[in-house]
């Protein structure tokens, strides 16, 4: 009797806990085998074509200046990627040279 009344608890909580996940809602995968590497982006978002740049750019339709881009970088044999930083240096480093700071004309 307890043996039943175990199983059934565990098929009911079992069954109650896969319904309550679910994917992530309003965002869509891209996966690049070749390359190695993937990301989520927003439904809504239209892959661009950029011909000698990024390797994948994604855009928002409606606000078109919302964008993602991957652009690969080769290393050099003799560095390795702890070389270049953690990614919170390697961040901060994109932010200051790469990026531009708004009104500033880069």
């Amino acid at each position: 009797m307890i043996k039943r009344i175990v199983t059934m608890l565990l098929v009911v909580l079992g069954l109650t806990l896969t319904s309550c996940v679910s994917n992530v809602v309003g965002l869509k995968s891209h996966v690049d085998t070749g390359d190695g590497y993937q990301f989520l982006y927003p439904n809504g978002w239209l892959p661009i074509a950029v011909a000698n740049g990024p390797d994948v750019v994604f855009r928002d339709l409606i606000q078109q200046t919302e964008n993602v881009s991957v652009v690969i970088s080769p290393v050099t044999g003799d560095k390795t990627l702890a070389d270049l930083g953690t990614p919170s240096e390697v961040g901060y480093k994109l932010s200051k040279s790469a990026i531009a700071p708004a009104d500033s004309g880069r």
